[in-house]
């Protein structure tokens, strides 16, 4: 029972490092998109080295190495920690089933297995495989009604997975390549179904492809493991290339147009959340038109980026993206909507220099509830899945579906912010500026 909890302490600290890897590779991703390979290379080393030490970590756990021990408790506990703080800091809102798993539950498990003596691999695996087929079972009614294919498909899937959780209890082993097939063909029935946007990646389903990914690992790793052998590296090895797959592609769904129409049963892995409001009165509109046309006016000294940074506009995005966001500490915390000074300017790079696209308005502090202006036509907007870097809180990057941001980084909630373009953006003044837009201005960089 000794070696069972430190091999499954082992197996998942190899969970966290395929999870750092996606988030490394999200990072790395948005280096390359935003042009940042000089101003995050050393951020982006820490983020890649991250994998390789916990891997290193599951090693000493299996060898019940004492400094192994203290420096996973340091590990854990900081990771609870920054989850903590981005509930904190979001007043609840960024805990998810999936952040919740990740940030809270996993660690805190990884420590109580290097602590207790009373753990057994059979036992979890058992829970993990009856957890995902009560899901299952759950979801059948409503895609019974929706989509009674889907539904069918739900139903035997859950009575695949009780059956592998009883089959679990024997002493036999031979259930282990079943319910691994059957585990692997979930996750990849599932990729396909968000791929083809007939679901969208939710919170739900992304919490549920966690736990058949931990089942999986379960079900493959050797038991007690008492050393490193091969099945154990192919175990491992097996386990990240799926979280980096499956989460790769669940993360590519999110991006695709319309990705959010699709059936969802909770909360959508959306980037950015807008503040509704009203359908704007005659008087609003009026407003509306008179913010972008004073925003104009205030904003045309800075048509020179020099003047902008004589004010103490400081690029707060890398400075070689296609558009580049410049703060004003000064004007940060007034949480004033001052056309004369705004908190932020948006400037594009063109062939021929800067372009000034217009002004971005900011609340100083998160879930301060912003003014309104237009009514719905100038709808402020959070967004909930920028991954901060420590200690200065640059950008570097997205947090990735399973609630993780590269290691080195945190997951924070933005204040309300509104953009007003003052460039004839496609979509209008207050939307997103299109990428054929921005395309067009910067020379073919989206």
């Amino acid at each position: 029972m000794n070696e069972d909890r430190r091999g499954i302490a082992a197996l998942l600290l190899i969970t966290q490092a395929g999870l750092a890897l996606l988030a490394a590779l999200g990072m790395y991703s948005y280096v390359k998109l935003s042009n940042a390979g000089a101003l995050l290379a050393i951020p982006e080393l820490v983020a890649f080295a991250g994998p390789l030490l916990l891997v290193l970590l599951a090693i000493g756990a299996v060898r019940n190495s004492r400094a192994a021990r203290l420096t996973i408790y340091a590990w854990e506990t900081l990771t609870i920690l920054g989850t903590l703080f981005s509930l904190l800091a979001s007043g609840g809102n960024s805990l998810l089933l999936t952040s919740g798993l990740t940030g809270l539950v996993l660690p805190a498990t990884i420590m109580y297995c290097l602590t207790r003596h009373t753990i057994s691999q059979r036992n979890l695996t058992t829970s993990l495989l009856l957890a995902t087929a009560l899901v299952h079972l759950t979801l059948v009614p409503e895609h019974l009604a929706e989509d009674p294919t889907l539904g069918r498909l739900f139903l035997l899937d859950a009575i695949g997975f009780l059956a592998m959780a009883y089959l679990s209890r024997k002493q036999a082993n031979w259930w282990r390549a079943p319910a691994a097939a059957l585990l692997v063909a979930t996750i990849l029935a599932y990729l396909v179904v968000v791929l083809k946007r007939q679901e969208a990646v939710d919170d739900l389903g992304i919490a549920t492809k966690f736990v058949e990914l931990l089942a999986l690992g379960m079900v493959l790793w050797p038991r007690g493991a008492p050393a490193v052998r091969w099945r154990w590296l192919l175990a491992g090895t097996t386990l990240v290339g799926s979280i980096v797959t499956s989460g790769g592609l669940a993360w590519a769904a999110t991006l695709l147009p319309g990705s959010e129409v699709g059936h969802t049963h909770s909360h959508v892995l959306e980037g950015k959340s807008l503040i509704a409001e009203a359908a704007p009165s005659d008087a609003q509109k009026s407003a509306a038109a008179r913010l972008v046309d004073d925003t104009r006016g205030g904003i045309a000294r800075f048509a020179d980026l020099s003047v902008a940074r004589a004010d103490g506009y400081v690029a707060t995005t890398p400075t070689q993206a296609p558009t580049v966001h410049y703060l004003n500490p000064k004007y940060v915390h007034s949480g004033v909507v001052d056309p004369q000074h705004p908190q932020a300017l948006v400037y594009a790079n063109t062939p021929t220099g800067p372009l000034l696209l217009g002004a971005m308005y900011m609340m100083p502090k998160a879930n301060q509830l912003p003014p309104d202006i237009g009514g719905s036509i100038t709808e402020w907007h959070t967004h909930n899945n920028l991954c901060f870097l420590l200690p200065n809180f640059a950008i570097d990057g997205l947090e990735s579906p399973f609630g993780t941001c590269p290691v080195g980084s945190i997951n924070g909630p933005t204040p309300a912010m509104l953009h007003v373009w003052t460039v004839p953006n496609p979509a209008g003044p207050f939307a997103d500026l299109t990428p054929a837009y921005v395309a067009r201005l910067t020379g073919g960089a989206a």
